[in-house]
């Protein structure tokens, strides 16, 4: 008799209960949820026996199973033990099982065969019992989990199968009077009658499937259409496809471009058979009569689970199973490489081992297949094709061998690449870890190097790079040409320590690689001499089409005469003329250069031209015109290009010439007396693309008899003499006031002069529109480009030069040339980004003063704004402007791109992937969009997919097959890589950049080697650089890993897919092991006492996930080697190393290996309460001196704020770690005496001593000064709980007055928040760290900037903690020697929130009396630009 005197207890309130034996767990656990299941179990049941039609027998019996359930929870709540008295507890018994089968065989007696599924319902009383029958399944795959990782009665598990048996039965019987609903039949795969399918061949994501559903399938571009083809040359009901009683024929629906059946125009109906294949225009589909059985070869048949092995002619291994067919590459179809008797004997009979265990193989195998490796090293011409082929065969011949790598020097920069990797079970792409001692010593000695122990071998105890790897044995052969030339290595490693490489091994490797570097060479000639011809043939057809679209007769207006002239930089350039007749009469002329030449810039000029005759001929003024052409321009999507443009319509009537001028160079008018003048200056614009909704404005002049208009694009006007002098407007106008007759000849003598003054008197020199590369010695420089009347004056009239840009731009260039680092310090408006993009680009294309080739730029920025400026702004522009060519790319992380590959294994394996519809429909939209971006990075994406679906398809180093892939040709990050490789100046973020910095460390990197480093936005350089070199890893991305590889709940995951049930066991064990572990740390935190969450010791816990997560991570290598799909193989082994480097993260935590650096935790309080553990280096200034000041010769730093009072640069110097460099601290260009107005607070409570009356009097004097300006304020605050304080108080009263009150940390983010402060007129925005910095708001919408205190960071954060430590045991003053500091630099930053134009004006309110009443105060003074200084001292009119 159970008896309770009370219901609740409060022991369960932490969230743990007591198991029957009284141990006590948390509720999570899995026994609790067994049993509790158990529960649920019994409680549907009591259900069903409530039901009144329930027949008596069989209530009687639920009866019974009720109480039986009631031991099944008994038997589960107490955990089975070896005690002398586990034998006298309640468990579930055999006898109990039996009882249950005897019942289901009675039922099962009286009731008809099942012919078809049923369908769960009928009867009241079968609903329940289907329902209890569902709970009993989810029940008993609860218990069977607990069984995972716990030992339990194995007959609780056997009785809850049986039940759920029974209970079906039951459900049966119950509706044995009529209720019973079959499942009606339909077609399933396999079957006969399964659908017939189209599958896309080529046009799109090949292999992509449309089952030919319902009697007439629509086939076209239209969104109704069954088969929807996304090709614009594919009409919108295209063709048709009938099914006439499981016969199809194929039906063209009058589409432009017709239908092809096998080749041949399908005219009318035509019947399909298994295997036609349907072209329209380039897509082409394939027609699979019964899909369940294709992609099998003709000579495999599916009968059961087997592999084919090779046979002697070579044929590709296919593992053919029960539910998936595995099919290698077209590239592997028919090796060309490897030996198919030499290398299949090598991997089975011929491999053996010696006495120490040490594999081997056999002599005459290795001649064998030296013989086939010369023979096909002989016949590959493609040095990309032929690497990772003699990788593979080298695994093959050294069966020891676990990774290889092979390094190619760059016959352009001479610096190595890699060219190919391999590992053990399959192709490693994209990132290798490289030795480079190993590596220099081969190249600079010509010898080939042998060590069987590396981590004995004396040679490498410096090497910290081969410690980390943990190589054991490894060979490393340089690559000689016949002139003992060093063009690369190849190296081969192992790990094993009984698996050492030998002498023999050495002479076999020098041999085979004295082959290979013969044959890279031959080649590379090879590719360079196709190169040419291709190159050759593409400018020949190009140049053709060009030339198509440039007028071929001259107009005829009467009293008028026209010529021009035109040839090109190279065979295709980017200049273009036109002459557009109006259907009024008028005659437009137009005339535009594009950015750049070559085939880009040729290829934007055939747009230009359809573009303007579209847009004269459908705008009603020619200034709409001009502005519809910048909207399509800039819109476009058509890269960094611009157009400088000119377009004149002429009026024979009133001969007016009306003229809009977008950049171009102004056209010159010669009068009859010979004089000449400019024409519409003064209403040129910016160049078309680079601003949209850019308005434009026209010039009209009147032409008199005799008049000559000349207009020309700067190829005549920046030609260059040999001793580097151009040519300049001012000779041209000379030519032209001096030269007559006729107007043909008036062009000719002017290309003449040109010629002329380009080769010095030999005419033999051609005419070229763009700036000729400069002659040796000879640069341009950036004070020439920035200058009053320099190239961009020439260009903009209305450009006004800077001083101050000017010192910045000679200062760039000075530390360039000087190989010296520079920290520039620039206020607002000085125009930075042209002061150091100028220097940068003109020293990149020097190739003179480079001595070699071009210099590679890095560009880094903190924020997206300002890479979006410079990149689709600023150096567009100068692209336009300046006379060299140069090429710039945005680079983003690896992760930003899509994998091609990754997509469609995702879409294949998607119902093993994702549980829900959304996931499953943001797939579906990322395929489509993977069939057509050309970008393939998030920013092409018109939203964000969740991070679980992206995670699945985006483009990773360790899952990637390189050059192996069969997307490789078409990998939208290879594409974006080379475009990086080759570019001349890489923006790049911060984040991207240390993390690349970080990567160079351990011997990897990101970005390809750089001479020049310029750092804008540099004050955010220690935090960024802190947070890259550190370690973060937390409880909940542990388990999102876990949960990409095994949800329990939704049974999805990799290892679903590859059915590793050992590794689903030991994820659902590692979940229980991680929550214990971060609880744990938590728990010891606590006692720590420590508030901050700073941890200063190694924590004393016992880590067990580290090593479980290695375990798992093993396993899952074991089943990856044994995958035949490369790409099933490299998803596999990516997840294996992400776990090993989560392992790793979490033992250096706990362990705190980090030397010299602070440990801490972060914890949120959400409903998934994240535990974060978080280090990070005190002092960044030595790594940071070590890895970037010491290896890159050319540092630039530069921002508004980087020193401090009246211009000390030392705070930032040391934080950062700079030794040496040259200092320039400029000036604004802006008054700001004028311009701003300085408040200070007098009056106020110290906020250190009474904070409470601080605050009360701060929202006083907000009130006061947010009404000087009717609103248009900022407000910033040092902490969320001050702003949120003051916000509660005022609130009412910004009501009250009309104002728009915006608070950060709302529902609103940062960019909607500014948005809609701009949008209101009288807007009041209360921000905190994030408005301090990086925001702009020009204009009258922001007139007051009020600061509530002086943003001293936090002093117990544990970095700052930590750091305030170390300047004080070293001797120094914390306060003085950073906080202060640090303060006066970010509040200089949020005092430039207010001025950011030379029209802005407005005034700066320091409610911190500090700065007037503390010693330290005129520190902070002094760090801020000279204006008006006023004293408010807050009488009783501020109460409002």
């Amino acid at each position: 008799m159970v008896y309770l005197d009370r219901i609740y207890t409060r022991s369960g309130d932490a969230g743990e209960t007591a198991l029957g034996d009284g141990t006590r767990v948390r509720k999570s656990h899995p026994r609790i949820v067994a049993y509790g299941g158990v529960d649920e179990l019994n409680a549907a049941i009591g259900v069903a026996v409530a039901k009144s039609s329930v027949p008596d027998e069989m209530r009687q019996q639920l009866l019974a199973i009720q109480n039986d359930l009631f031991d099944v929870g008994a038997d589960l709540c107490v955990p089975e033990s070896d005690s002398a008295d586990a034998d006298s507890r309640l468990r579930v018994t055999e006898g109990q099982v039996g009882e249950l089968e005897k019942w289901i065989d009675a039922y099962t007696a009286e009731l008809e065969p099942l012919k078809s599924f049923v369908l769960p319902g009928g009867t009241e009383v079968a609903a329940a019992l289907h329902l209890a029958r569902a709970i009993c399944r989810r029940v008993e795959i609860g218990v069977i989990r607990l069984a995972d990782i716990e030992s339990i009665n194995r007959h609780a598990i056997i009785y809850l199968n049986r039940l759920s048996d029974l209970l079906f039965v039951m459900s049966r019987s119950a509706n044995d009077q009529g209720g019973e609903m079959g499942l009606p039949p339909r077609h399933r795969e396999g079957d006969p009658s399964a659908l017939a399918i189209l599958q896309l061949i080529s046009g799109g994501v090949s292999g992509t499937q449309y089952p030919l559903e319902g009697d007439r399938i629509l086939v076209g571009r239209h969104p109704n259409c069954q088969v929807v083809l996304q090709n614009g040359a594919v009409s919108r009901h295209h063709a048709q496809i009938l099914n006439n009683h499981g016969t199809y024929y194929v039906e063209d629906c009058r589409s432009r471009n017709g239908t092809y059946l096998n080749g041949e125009a399908v005219e009318g109906r035509a019947e399909l058979r298994d295997g036609d294949e349907i072209r329209l225009c380039d897509v082409t589909l394939q027609f699979v009569e019964h899909p369940s059985a294709m992609n099998l070869p003709q000579d495999v048949v599916a009968e059961s689970k087997e592999t084919v092995e090779f046979t002697e002619s070579g044929d590709v291994p296919i593992s053919v199973d029960e539910s998936r067919i595995y099919l290698l590459s077209e590239e592997y179809a028919e090796p060309e490489f490897d030996s198919s008797t030499a290398i299949r004997r090598l991997a089975s009979d011929d491999e053996a081992t010696d006495h120490a265990g040490k594999p081997t193989v056999a002599p005459e195998v290795k001649l064998r297949a030296i013989i086939e490796i010369t023979r096909a090293l002989g016949r590959e011409l493609e040095v990309d094709r032929l690497l990772p082929k003699m990788l593979a065969t080298l695994f093959n011949i050294f069966p020891q061998a676990e990774q290889g790598f092979v390094l190619l020097r760059d016959p352009e920069t001479q610096k190595l690449k890699v060219k190919a990797t391999r590992a053990r079970g399959g192709e490693v792409a994209d990132s290798v870890a490289v030795s480079m001692t190993v590596v220099r010593h081969a190249l600079q000695s010509r010898e080939a190097l042998l060590s069987e122990n590396v981590l004995d071998d004396s040679r490498f105890k410096k090497s910290t790079a081969l410690s980390k790897m943990q190589i054991r044995s490894m060979m490393c052969v340089p690559l000689l040409t016949q002139d003992e030339e060093g063009i690369g290595v190849i190296q081969i490693v192992t790990r094993v320590e009984k698996r050492a490489f030998t002498e023999e091994d050495l002479d076999l490797l020098i041999s085979l690689a004295a082959q290979a570097a013969l044959v890279i060479e031959n080649a590379r000639l090879h590719e360079e001499g196709l190169q040419r011809r291709e190159l050759e043939r593409d400018l020949e057809f190009a140049t053709q089409v060009q030339l198509g679209f440039l007028p071929k007769v001259r107009p005829k207006v009467e009293g008028y005469e026209f010529a021009d002239y035109y040839e090109a930089a190279l065979r295709v350039g980017g200049d273009y003329f036109d002459y557009v007749e109006l259907p009024d009469g008028r005659l437009a002329i137009a005339i535009g250069d594009v950015a750049g030449k070559g085939m880009p810039a040729a290829l934007l000029m055939a747009r230009l031209y359809s573009s303007t005759r579209f847009q004269l001929l459908t705008k009603p003024t020619i200034e709409k015109a001009v502005e519809g052409l910048n909207e399509e321009i800039s819109s476009s999507g058509l890269g960094h290009r611009f157009i400088t443009f000119l377009i004149m319509v002429l009026d024979p009537t009133s001969n007016e010439l009306t003229i809009v001028n977008a950049g171009h160079l102004a056209p010159i008018r010669k009068r009859d007396d010979g004089s000449c003048e400019l024409l519409a200056r003064e209403t040129s614009s910016m160049p078309l693309g680079i601003v949209p909704d850019l308005e434009y404005q026209s010039s009209t002049v009147q032409l008199d008899a005799g008049d000559l208009v000349l207009v020309y694009t700067d190829g005549i006007t920046e030609a260059m003499s040999d001793s580097r002098e151009i040519y300049g407007r001012e000779r041209l106008q000379d030519v032209l006031s001096v030269t007559s007759g006729p107007i043909e000849s008036v062009i000719e003598t002017i290309v003449e002069r040109v010629e002329e003054f380009m080769s010095g008197g030999n005419l033999a020199g051609r005419y070229v529109p763009r700036g000729v590369v400069p002659s040796p010695g000879m640069t341009l420089t950036p004070r020439e480009v920035l200058q009053s009347g320099g190239v961009i004056a020439r260009r903009l009239p209305q450009f006004e030069s800077r001083p101050q840009q000017l010192d910045m731009a000679d200062a760039v260039h000075d530390a360039i040339a000087r190989q010296e680092h520079l920290i520039v310090e620039a206020g607002t408006g000085v125009g930075k980004s042209f002061a150091y993009l100028i220097p940068a680009i003109l020293s990149a294309t020097d190739e003179a003063a480079a001595a070699g080739p071009r210099r590679k730029i890095v560009v880094s920025t903190q924020t997206i704004s300002l890479q979006e400026q410079l990149i689709h702004r600023d150096i567009p522009f100068l692209n336009s402007v300046l006379p060299v060519e140069f090429s710039a790319v945005l680079v983003k992380g690896r992760s930003n791109y899509v994998s091609l590959r990754r997509l469609k294994g995702a879409f294949e394996r998607s119902r093993s992937l994702f549980p829900d519809d959304e996931q499953m429909r943001q797939l579906s939209v990322l395929r489509q969009w993977g069939a057509t971006t050309s970008d393939g990075s998030l920013a092409d994406l018109d939203f964000r997919p969740y991070n679980t679906v992206w995670d699945e398809v985006r483009s990773e180093h360790g899952n990637c097959l390189g050059r192996g892939c069969p997307t490789y040709q078409d990998c939208l990050y290879y594409r974006a890589r080379r475009r990086v490789w080759n570019a001349d100046v890489l923006v790049v973020n911060h984040a991207l950049f240390f993390a690349d910095l970080a990567l160079r460390r351990e011997g990897a990197s990101v970005l390809p080697d750089y001479d020049v480093v310029i750092m804008d936005e540099a004050h955010t350089v220690e935090d960024v650089a802190c947070s890259h070199m550190g370690i973060s890893v937390s409880n909940r991305q542990l388990l999102y890993m876990l949960g990409k590889l095994y949800n329990d709940r939704t049974q999805k995951g990799l290892l679903i897919y590859h059915n590793m049930l050992a590794g689903q066991k030991l994820v659902t064990r590692l979940r229980y092991v991680i929550d214990a572990l971060f609880d744990a740390i938590d728990v010891a935190q606590q006692k720590f006492k420590s508030a901050n969450g700073r941890v200063r010791r190694p924590m004393n816990i016992e880590n067990t996930v580290s090593s479980e997560l290695n375990d798992l991570a093993m396993m899952i290598r074991d089943v990856a080697t044994e995958l035949e799909a490369d790409e099933e193989r490299i998803e596999m082994t990516a997840a294996a190393d992400r776990l090993d480097g989560l392992a790793a993260s979490l033992k250096n935590w706990l362990q705190q290996r980090l030397e010299d650096a602070v440990y801490w935790i972060e914890t949120s309080s959400t409903q998934q309460r994240t535990i974060k553990l978080v280090s990070s280096p005190i002092d960044i200034g030595p790594v940071l001196r070590e890895e970037l000041f010491d290896r890159v010769k050319t540092v630039v730093l530069t921002s508004a704020t980087l020193s401090v009072g009246e211009g000390d640069f030392g705070f930032f110097r040391r934080r950062i770690g700079l030794a040496q460099s040259a200092e320039k601290k400029l000036g604004s260009p802006f008054n700001y005496r004028e311009q701003v107005r300085l408040v200070l607070s007098e009056g106020m409570p110290d906020p250190g001593d009474d904070p409470k009356a601080y605050e009360e009097e701060v929202c006083r004097r907000i009130r006061h000064h947010v009404l000087e300006t009717s609103g248009r304020a900022f407000v910033l605050f040092t902490s969320y709980r001050m702003l949120r304080n003051c916000a509660a108080q005022l609130n009412g009263w910004a009501v009250d007055h009309g104002l728009t009150l915006l608070c950060q940390g709302g529902e609103l983010n940062r960019t909607l928040m500014l948005q809609r402060f701009q949008a209101a007129e009288r807007g009041l925005l209360f921000g905190t760290e994030s408005f301090w910095q990086g925001v702009d708001v020009p204009g009258d919408a922001l007139q007051n900037v009020i600061i509530t205190k002086l943003p001293f960071s936090v002093p117990d954060q544990p970095l700052l903690e930590a750091r305030v430590e170390r300047i004080r045991e070293q001797g120094g003053n914390p306060f003085m020697d950073y906080q202060i500091p640090e303060a006066a630099i970010k509040l200089r930053q949020g005092f430039g929130r207010l001025i950011r134009t030379q029209s802005d004006t407005g005034q700066v309110v320091i409610l911190d009396p500090r700065v007037r009443t503390k010693p330290y105060g005129r520190i902070f003074l002094d760090s801020l630009p000279e204006c008006r200084v006023e004293v408010s001292r807050g009488g009783d009119d501020f109460d409002a």
